[in-house]
């Protein structure tokens, strides 16, 4: 009795595992991780920024052909916006390009930033001109 108590725990564990495992695979195939900044190749026309409509516009790619680009988040934080950019490794179609389009409030924008994972991973990808008064 005992033997078939310690065989039922252990299907449990190993189903428990099992389990955990399944569900970081597919919230990794879902969710992806942050690309370093030094991985990301902005195209020569890739940064668009329309403060009168609101809107802005950024294409490229990572520099890892064997990473697909699953999407991005970006936060406002006082006149900047931080903006990260998520990959997997190929376990699903894809590309490693990117196109992203934000409409946001851009008035008081002046400066927007591609971000890594880590904070100090940070690069400048847009300055609003100092002649320039909106």
């Amino acid at each position: 009795m005992i033997r078939l108590n310690r065989l039922k725990g252990r299907g449990l564990v190993l189903i428990s595992l099992l389990f955990c495992l399944i569900l970081s695979v597919s919230l990794y195939s879902i969710f992806g991780l942050v690309e370093a900044t030094d991985s990301i190749i902005i195209d020569a026309q890739g940064v668009k920024v329309d403060t009168l409509h609101n809107s802005l516009q950024i294409a490229g790619r990572t520099v890892d052909d064997s990473k697909v680009f699953v999407g991005y988040k970006y936060r406002v934080k006082e006149d900047q916006i931080f903006i990260k950019l998520s990959y997997v490794l190929a376990i699903k179609k894809g590309s490693h390009h990117f196109k992203i389009r934000i409409k946001d409030n851009l008035s008081k924008i002046n400066k927007i930033y591609l971000q890594g994972s880590l904070e100090k991973d940070k690069r400048l990808l847009w300055e609003r001109s100092v002649s320039r008064k909106d």
